[in-house]
C-alpha cells in the first residue's frame, strides 16, 4: 500500500491516518501536524522511498530515517516503522518503558528503572520534560526483538513479533 503512494498520498496518510492514530492527545496531534506541514512533499517522498529500502535489521538507520520527518521524535518514528514493518519494530513510548521496568530478569533493567524514574519525575509539577533518546529507542526495540525471538523459540512458533510484544506491554501498562 505505502509502496505505491505518490507524494500527496504519503502526506495524507501521515496527516490523516498515522498522526491521529499515534497522537491521541489533541494538543500533541495539532503541534505534530503543524511540524509535518514544514516538510516539503518532495522531501517526504524521498524519506518514504528510503524507508522502503533500508536494511530493516539496522534499528539506528530506521529510526534516523523516520525521525527525519519533521514532527516525529523517537516514539513517533518507532510507531511509523512499526506500522510498516511489524516483524522488525515495535512502538517505543512511556507506556512501554514503564511496563518493561517491571519485567524481572532483563539485562537492561537498571536502565529501564532509571528511565521509569525520569518519566515519573516529569509528571510532577515543574518536572523536567521527558523524551526518548535515540540510544534508548534502539535499546527498547532490541528488547522487543529479542523477546519475540525468545517467545517464538520457547513456544515453537513464528507468532511473536516486536509489534505483538509492544501490544502486550501497552495493555499491561494500562491495567
Amino acid at each position: 500500500m505505502i509502496h505505491n503512494f505518490i507524494p500527496e498520498e504519503w502526506y495524507s496518510f501521515l496527516y490523516d491516518k498515522y498522526f491521529p492514530w499515534k497522537y491521541t492527545v489533541p494538543n500533541r496531534l495539532a503541534t505534530t501536524r503543524n511540524s509535518l506541514e514544514k516538510n516539503s512533499l518532495a522531501d517526504l517522498y524521498q524519506i518514504k522511498e528510503r524507508l522502503l529500502s533500508f536494511d530493516k535489521n539496522d534499528v539506528r538507520k530506521g529510526l534516523k530515517l523516520a525521525k527525519s520527518i519533521k514532527g516525529l521524535g523517537i516514539a513517533g518514528a518507532s510507531g511509523l516503522l512499526t506500522l510498516m514493518y511489524p516483524e522488525y519494530f515495535g512502538t517505543v513510548d512511556e507506556f512501554l518503558i514503564l511496563a518493561l521496568a517491571n519485567v524481572n530478569g532483563l539485562f537492561e533493567q537498571p536502565q529501564l528503572k532509571e528511565l521509569a524514574k525520569r518519566i515519573n519525575e516529569s509528571k510532577k509539577p515543574h518536572g523536567k520534560s521527558f523524551s526518548i533518546s535515540p540510544p534508548n529507542g534502539i535499546m527498547l526495540i532490541n528488547i522487543m526483538r529479542r523477546k519475540s525471538t525468545e517467545n517464538n523459540e520457547w513456544f515453537r512458533t513464528s507468532f511473536w513479533t516486536p509489534r505483538k510484544i509492544d501490544k502486550v506491554l501497552w495493555a499491561y501498562g494500562h491495567l
